[in-house]
């Protein structure tokens, strides 16, 4: 099929893939997760590691890896704009979303709200 598309003058639509821009993104996911690690496990805190010997190569280390944090948020903003720039948006598109951001604002209400509840009892 492909061929007699060809012949007729009708080129196929291909998705090509821009690997720089992936390999940015698998880059900018690690660096929030990595800054998530470091934020969230207690290493900054007045008795963590960090704190504790502020000029040791392991301290050093982890907050070189940490400090890429808010720079791989936004990059992973900037480049999933770029995509959702480059793509048609559809009426079938938009309802889903619509959808999707009703049942998480819901669910996380709702759990928040029974948290809530159960701190009072």
């Amino acid at each position: 099929m492909e061929n007699s598309l060809k012949i007729r003058g009708v080129q196929p639509s291909v998705k090509t893939r821009n690997s720089n821009l992936e390999l940015f993104r698998i880059l900018t996911m690690l660096s929030i997760v990595a800054h998530h690690y470091v934020v969230n496990s207690g290493l900054t805190a007045t008795d963590g590691v960090i704190l504790s010997n502020p000029t040791s190569i392991h301290s050093l280390a982890l907050l070189l890896i940490g400090a890429w944090g808010k720079i791989g948020i936004n990059s992973f903003v900037l480049i999933t704009g770029y995509f959702m720039c480059k793509s048609n948006i559809t009426l079938n598109k938009f309802v889903k979303l619509v959808f999707e951001w009703l049942f998480y604002k819901y669910t996380i209400g709702l759990i928040f709200g029974l948290q809530v509840i159960r701190s009072f009892h």
